[in-house]
């Protein structure tokens, strides 16, 4: 920093003491760092296989264990974007306590951060959510099924991406 340049590391640092959550950055192979330190703490690390092109990030989003809150605007948990460089994507997401939860996630092929969808509403862009439910041409996956438990320490989920 002697240059005057900040490295990608010192932004992060610093966006995680401004925003007070944790921010995770993004190792050279779209992996994302480990997360969540001690004993207590409820790290959830994701496998997103099936990713069919290697470009854009899969946006990762983690719920809590109440039904009207899962997808609803600003009532995630935490939220990752993981760059994609191939067609698996790894991350880990720290949990605010044991207990069940729900993830959706998304891959935002063109980067414009959002979930593009067809005329007729259907996502246009791969998505997915934990356990892998079945998802009908008609609607969401039942809450029930997307449920997950986690305990203190690393809690793993392999998940695959629907087109």
């Amino acid at each position: 920093m002697a240059s005057g340049v900040m490295t990608r590391a010192a932004w992060v640092a610093l966006l995680c003491l401004v925003v007070g959550r944790p921010v995770h950055a993004a190792a050279p192979d779209g992996a994302i760092d480990s997360c969540g330190s001690g004993a207590d703490a409820v790290r959830i690390d994701v496998e997103i296989t099936g990713i069919r092109l290697p470009k854009g990030n899969v946006t990762v989003l983690l719920y809590p264990d109440k039904p009207d809150d899962f997808l609803a605007k600003g009532k995630r948990l935490s939220k990752i974007r993981i760059p994609v460089h191939s067609n698996v994507v790894t991350a880990c997401m720290t949990a605010p306590a044991p207990g069940r939860y729900a993830i959706a996630f998304y891959h935002d092929q063109n980067g414009d951060r959002k979930l593009d969808r067809t005329l007729m509403g259907r996502p246009a862009e791969g998505f997915g959510f934990s356990n892998d439910p079945h998802v009908s041409a008609f609607g969401l996956p039942r809450f029930t099924d997307v449920l997950f438990a986690a305990g203190p320490g690393d809690n793993r989920l392999k998940m695959t991406m629907r087109y």
